[in-house]
């Protein structure tokens, strides 16, 4: 192994090698850049007022009252009236459709932070940001294990910290950035645990099972992957792997029992289940996979906050990019050693092709959202890094030459969207892109009002508008103070809508936003 790496590192060109250092460098950094200036997304508003036990009791005291921008935020974070054990108990006997894994780690983030920032937005968010850097190193450590080449691991590394998919959802507070990470970290455990045989390694995966399952549900995809690969590549005969395998499998699948089953048995499965139940054709699918797959590498147009010569650049560059992916995934089957070509079609097909096959068959639409895919995401990552560094470590120099250029797209790829989103206030993975221009519109009024039928639109809109904002939650009794300039309406329920329309009078001012003025 050590000669290969010495003639990969002759090779290796030094200028691409200061690229590939400076865009790794440049996605952790853009990780952390504008935490509290993007948009405070609905869902996470709902994550952050589960996690810090809030959501009931905002809704009680919010209810008709007419609340202030700090009376707001509250809700949003530590309850300053629990302790942290209070909060962690209090997470642990409310179940909700995520395991509570990842609400206890931002608690403890949250507490420990809580003393040096007053900004709870990025307390939370920065954990997130945390976590997917740490994923990317632990990216380099499973292309370590996987491909034995520390030019593919690096080429996997950069293409995971340059993803516009992953610098979105490494911003967002919801468990998908955790999920990546646990994703390799287990991988690589695996990997390690068959190639060392020790008892040490396969604690420490069985750890990482657990830890993975408690994090996100998701994961599971990931444990029939791994058992796919197992049982592949094993092929039934090398009990010295099968017997720890399934052993440690099967201890860290019952610890995680307890959950699943009161997860299985409450309110909160058929609320999953509820979110995911559109439907979709053929043509729809086949559109959403595509364009998942070219978000992972490119995602530069945005309607809302891109110039529309950008919307040329980014159809320019697509079949590009998707030609890339397609050549890499004929060379991982055409060429790739059995062992990297089974675990990267495991994990790709025990993760998102057979859902997408569901989807298909049933017409529902789970696949058209990336998220649920993050494994699959991971696998063709991995795919692309496989056909790269196979090309630039090559003894043909027209190969070396392919490598770079196509390296060089990604990187090109990669970079314009991640400095397109993180100067944008809002992107895909965040929603609600009209609420920028809606914030400056109420801002802009003198001492306003902003009436809601929902909770989470006011959460969202408190990180925007002005201190001088006010909100009031209106439900069966619509009762407007007088004592305010500027009255707005807000996303509220037509119900609501034709009740204030009967009495006053409704300017559209922002018909994107669903924004109006109200006056008598």
């Amino acid at each position: 192994m050590e000669n290969k790496i010495s003639q990969e590192r002759y090779k290796f060109p030094h200028w691409l090698l200061i690229i590939l250092i400076v865009s790794l460098i440049l996605g952790i950094f853009l990780r952390f850049y504008h935490l509290d200036q993007k948009v405070y997304s609905f869902d996470e508003t709902y994550s952050s007022t589960y996690i810090y036990g809030q959501h009931s009791q905002a809704y009680k005291n919010f209810g008709g009252s007419v609340l202030n921008i700090s009376e707001i935020k509250k809700y949003v974070f530590i309850d300053q009236n629990k302790t942290l054990i209070q909060s962690i108990e209090q997470v642990i006997s409310k179940l909700y459709v995520f395991p509570p894994f990842y609400p206890i780690l931002t608690l403890l983030w949250s507490y420990l932070l809580n003393n040096w920032f007053d900004n709870g937005l990025v307390i939370q968010r920065s954990l997130v940001a945390l976590l997917s850097v740490i994923a990317i190193l632990g990216v380099y450590w499973l292309g370590l294990e996987l491909f034995s080449s520390k030019t593919t691991a690096l080429v996997a590394a950069v293409i995971l910290a340059i993803s516009p998919f992953h610098l979105q959802y490494a911003q967002v507070i919801r468990p998908y950035s955790i999920l990546i990470t646990t994703t390799v970290i287990a991988c690589g455990c695996l990997l390690k645990a068959m190639r060392i045989k020790s008892l040490f390694w396969w604690v420490i995966y069985g750890l990482s099972v657990v830890i993975g399952l408690y994090a996100n549900v998701l994961f599971g995809f990931v444990l029939i992957a791994h058992t796919a690969y197992v049982l592949i590549n094993e092929k039934f005969k090398n009990f010295q792997i099968l017997i720890p395998f399934f052993l440690t499998l099967g201890i860290s699948t019952l610890m995680f029992l307890p959950w699943l089953w009161a997860f299985v048995n409450s309110s909160m499965l058929g609320y999953s289940v509820g979110q995911v139940s559109d439907r979709s054709s053929v043509l729809g699918l086949i559109n959403a996979w595509l364009k998942g797959i070219q978000n992972l590498f490119l995602d530069l147009y945005h309607p809302f906050f891109s110039p529309n010569w950008f919307k040329a650049l980014q159809w320019f560059f697509t079949p590009i990019v998707l030609a890339i992916a397609a050549i890499s995934l004929y060379h991982l089957c055409r060429y790739a050693p059995s062992k990297i070509r089974n675990f990267l079609l495991a994990l790709a097909i025990s993760a998102g092709v057979s859902l997408m096959v569901k989807d298909l068959l049933t017409g529902s639409s789970i696949t058209t959202r990336m998220r649920y895919l993050i494994p699959f995401a991971l696998a063709v990552e991995l795919i692309v890094a496989y056909l790269i560094g196979s090309w630039l470590t090559a003894s043909q120099s027209s190969r070396r030459r392919w490598g770079q250029f196509a390296l060089s797209v990604l990187i090109l790829c990669g970079i314009s969207s991640c400095l397109a989103i993180s100067y944008s206030p809002s992107w895909n993975a965040f929603g609600s892109p009209h609420f920028p221009k809606v914030s400056e519109i109420i801002s802009s009024a003198n001492r306003p009002l902003v009436l809601c039928t929902n909770l989470d639109r006011a959460l969202s809109m408190s990180h925007l508008v002005d201190s001088d904002t006010n909100f009031q939650l209106i439900q069966d009794d619509i009762a407007i103070p007088d004592s305010f300039d500027t009255v707005f309406l807000l996303e509220v329920s037509p119900t609501t809508f034709k009740k204030l329309a009967t009495n006053y009078k409704l300017v559209n001012t922002y018909p994107q936003g669903r924004l109006f003025q109200v006056s008598k």
